[in-house]
């Protein structure tokens, strides 16, 4: 084997490119040309993942720039492939990096090899790669959005809940105003007295003929009108309270005024009193020690002091006057006030016997207003119905009459006693019953006849 041949091969196609060399160059593509003379190559190479050294046997080259490759290759170490990105007491870089470059491997990827610097964080704080928190945050999203799901279930089936209980409560609220209005009409029903108006309707409904329904029709228009006599009475009467009422608030009114005002009076004349009494007392005491004191009556302040007590006597019974009048007008006054508040305990019973007047005859009238339109349905309604059976009835009536006069007619010319007897039953039995309605009806233009033919 050749050594032209074994450094073409072995050292442009399996050198390790960017492997940074002691003096600072590189190994550039242009190998393949300097090292082209080289006549022998052998070679042997070790690296490690963190600190590695190659080695290398001497390469006999052709020329000196060949010899100069060979000695640096030979004297070159790798360094430590990757460095920490804080060195001196400040951040390098904000990610690790490499100092030259190889082919790597997974177990390059170490925790200790990936770090997260964060500027004024502890130096080598350990953190998820990029990735890695991607997938966390992922994790963390999946999770929230399966409970976002869960309480929205739980949401949905708390408005179902909701709904239906709504529902619920508006079918017992229905049920339960059925019930109530079905127990107010059974208490007004159970309550109801029993009225003329209601054994008239009665009688009228057991009505066989038009005679008998214009009996009860007739004691209805009776009741109608004994009906709108009491209800006009009821409505004065409540019209009279009304007034009476009105008429006693207003005095009420006036004599509460009339009290308050009396009422300030009696304080003011007391006030008055009160005052006046203690002047009096002054004035008095004044006046004793004026008349104990022992004076020359030539001396110049005699005709003083004696003045002053004549002053002094002189007020005393002007106030002592309105002491007097005070207490007069105070008792007036009071008398005043007795009258005031018995004509306010009258005006208050007045009031409240006519606001009682008022809602019993309110009620009244507002039974009889029932019963009114009570009395106003049935006249309606039977009125029809006695019209329905006064046709029927004439009918009827016309009937049997003509059938009267063709039994009649046949007797006269029949000549067979025995069917002639025959005719003569016939004839009596429906006489009887023709005369009988007849008797029980109110449509005109019929008159009983005879049961005997011949």
């Amino acid at each position: 084997m050749s050594i032209g041949a074994v450094a073409q091969q072995n050292i442009y196609k399996k050198q390790k490119p960017g492997v940074k060399l002691s003096s600072g160059s590189t190994a550039s593509n242009n190998l393949k040309a300097v090292l082209s003379d080289l006549k022998e190559t052998k070679q042997t190479s070790g690296t490690s993942n963190v600190l590695g050294s190659v080695t290398t046997k001497p390469i006999q080259a052709k020329n000196s720039m060949a010899q100069q490759v060979s000695t640096n290759i030979s004297s070159s170490a790798s360094e430590s492939i990757f460095r920490e990105s804080y060195k001196g007491g400040k951040y390098i870089g904000t990610t690790p990096y490499t100092e030259g470059m190889r082919y790597v491997s997974v177990n390059d990827y170490k925790r200790e090899n990936v770090r997260t610097v964060i500027p004024g964080e502890i130096s080598g704080y350990v953190g998820l790669t990029t990735r890695g928190q991607n997938r966390a945050n992922s994790k963390i999203n999946d999770f929230l959005n399966w409970q976002n799901q869960q309480y929205q279930k739980m949401m949905d089936q708390q408005k179902c809940m909701d709904t239906a209980q709504m529902f619920n409560n508006i079918s017992q609220g229905i049920l339960g105003i059925g019930n109530i209005a079905s127990g107010i009409i059974q208490s007004k029903q159970s309550a109801k007295v029993e009225t003329p108006t209601d054994a008239t309707v009665n009688e009228l409904r057991q009505a066989d003929n038009s005679a008998e329904l214009k009996a009860g029709i007739s004691e209805l228009n009776a009741q109608q009108q004994t009906l709108t006599t009491k209800i006009d009475n009821a409505n004065k009467s409540i019209k009279e309270s009304q007034e009476l009422r009105a008429d006693a608030e207003s005095k009420l009114q006036t004599t509460e005024d009339n009290i308050s005002s009396t009422k300030k009076s009696i304080a003011e004349y007391s006030s008055n009193i009160t005052k006046w009494q203690s002047s009096l007392q002054s004035e008095e005491a004044t006046l004793k020690q004026l008349e104990s004191m022992k004076m020359d009556p030539t001396s110049l302040s005699y005709a003083g002091v004696q003045n002053q007590i004549k002053e002094l006597k002189t007020s005393i019974k002007n106030t002592q006057q309105k002491i007097n009048d005070a207490e007069k007008d105070k008792q007036e006054a009071m008398t005043k006030l007795k009258e005031f508040e018995s004509a306010r305990l009258e005006y208050t019973q007045t009031i409240q016997t006519a606001s009682n007047d008022i809602k019993t005859n309110s009620q009244s009238l507002e039974a009889l207003n029932d019963q009114q339109e009570d009395v106003t349905d049935a006249l309606g309604k039977y009125n029809q119905k006695l019209t329905k059976m006064e046709n029927k009835e004439s009918d009827k009536l016309n009937s049997m009459r003509s059938q009267l006069a063709e039994y009649a007619k046949e007797y006269q010319t029949e000549t067979d006693p025995g069917k002639k007897e025959k005719l003569q039953q016939k004839y009596a039995k429906q006489a009887a019953e023709y005369n009988q309605m007849v008797g029980s009806t109110t449509v005109s233009g019929h008159t009983a006849v005879g049961t005997q033919l011949g």
